[in-house]
């Protein structure tokens, strides 16, 4: 049942990568993945008021391996990008943290370094089109306490362009493909629509996942 909802998700991204003559060649699978990620958005303001931030990713994914060494890895990941800060210049003093919540459409290629190994290590790269679904400012107070909450979507730009850089490891286990990964988001586009600010999206991922 689970690789039939995955085959559903992932049918039409497929469609555009893989040529029709060549699909009965290629060994296709598909997979889940998750894990954490540590944003990094430039924007270029008080930085030392700045706060790093936590957040998650999640997803899914395929793999065309059309040669034992090489894949192609179209992925579907919901992203969380997010920064906090201090406003000093009203009192009370208040922490904003922005929340920008993003659905990514990743195609990355992937090398597998030992090819017919049951562990392997991988490195890949690849453009990342993001697609911003949610974007929000919570307001807190001194101690912590939630205060307030905004819709910010509008100040932000609907498509975000960039890439994928990731070292990760991958092992054979039966039918199914255990894989962990370390990947930095780098992206490319400026994402506030203010011309005040040239903010850009960046973040480190290590993630881990399940193909079958």
């Amino acid at each position: 049942m689970a690789k039939k909802l995955l085959t559903i998700a992932m049918a039409s991204l497929l469609a555009a990568f893989v040529p029709r003559p060549a699909r009965a060649e290629v060994d296709l699978s598909f997979g889940v993945r998750g894990g954490a990620c540590w944003p990094n958005i430039s924007w270029g303001w008080n930085p030392e008021y700045e706060e790093s931030t936590r957040s998650a990713t999640v997803g899914v994914f395929a793999e065309l391996a059309f040669h034992p060494a090489f894949v192609i890895q179209p992925e579907l990941d919901l992203v969380r990008m997010s920064f906090a800060w201090w406003d000093l210049y009203d009192f009370p003093p208040a922490k904003v943290v922005c929340v920008f919540d993003y659905l990514q459409i990743p195609v990355l290629l992937k090398a597998r370094l030992v090819p017919r190994g049951k562990l392997s290590p991988v490195v890949a790269a690849g453009p990342v089109l993001g697609l911003l679904l949610r974007a929000r400012a919570r307001l807190y107070d001194v101690e912590g306490a939630f205060v307030d909450e905004a819709d910010i979507k509008s100040s932000y730009r609907s498509i975000d362009l960039g890439a994928i850089l990731a070292a990760g490891l991958e092992v054979v286990a039966g039918r199914m493909k255990l894989s962990a990964d370390v990947r930095y988001y780098q992206g490319f586009s400026d994402i506030d629509v203010s011309p005040l600010y040239n903010m850009k999206n960046a973040g480190l991922m290590v993630t881990g996942g399940i193909a079958f």
